[in-house]
């Protein structure tokens, strides 16, 4: 129990941290309770921004263009996969991880198309029967005409594009990829499924994260 006169109306309030007693004036008090709302806030438009810009539809290249590419060069007589993943993006390790437990078709090429440090996984995706392929952010941009990740490209025997857009995780979590690639190189997928992930050029960097939250 404090003892002592009782503070007149007015003045200082007395508050204890630890064993210590402090008297701050209300106005400080004030603005410290101010500065406190207002890193609760940022806080929170932060995490929504950052999320909001995880859950943001990512544009795909078009069929057309990319069959102008050197991506219409990754395929044998039957055709070929594209798989174009960034390492610094959530999205893409996950879709990594189901291509390494799914392992590459063996009578089709599936080519990696990685931007960034890989690691071991490199090393996993290539045992899993995958070609990899480095490339930079720019690369990606300008040889291939890729400019967000994970992107999913099916090319078809004679070079044109039957697919190019997002995965898909199936009802039972798992990440659809056979499917795909096999309608596709049946016929082409005129509506591919949405590109939910990261942006991996520079360029469209700066239009969906411009502060960098994100990569």
């Amino acid at each position: 129990m404090r003892c002592g006169p009782k503070p007149a109306r007015g003045s200082p309030r007395p508050f204890k941290r630890g064993d210590v007693w402090t008297v701050l004036p209300e106005r400080d008090m004030r603005i410290g309770h101010g500065l406190l709302g207002l890193w609760f806030v940022g806080t929170l438009l932060v995490g929504a921004f950052t999320t909001g810009v995880h859950a943001l539809e990512l544009p795909k290249p078009t069929s057309s263009g990319l069959a102008t590419t050197k991506v219409a060069h990754l395929r044998d007589t039957r055709g070929g996969a594209v798989h174009a993943l960034y390492a610094s993006c959530k999205c893409s390790e996950r879709i990594i991880d189901a291509l390494v437990v799914r392992g590459a078709r063996r009578d089709l090429p599936e080519t990696v198309l990685g931007v960034g440090d890989f690691g071991a996984r490199r090393s996993a995706l290539r045992d899993a029967g995958y070609a990899f392929v480095a490339v930079s952010a720019d690369e990606l941009r300008t040889d291939f005409g890729i400019e967000a990740a994970p992107l999913l490209v099916v090319v078809r025997a004679d070079g044109s594009v039957g697919y190019a857009g997002g995965y898909r995780a199936t009802e039972n979590g798992r990440v659809e990829v056979a499917s795909l690639i096999e309608r596709a190189l049946v016929r082409p997928i005129d509506t591919p499924h949405p590109l939910f992930g990261c942006a991996v050029s520079k360029v469209l960097r700066g239009i969906v994260d411009p502060f960098g939250f994100k990569n």
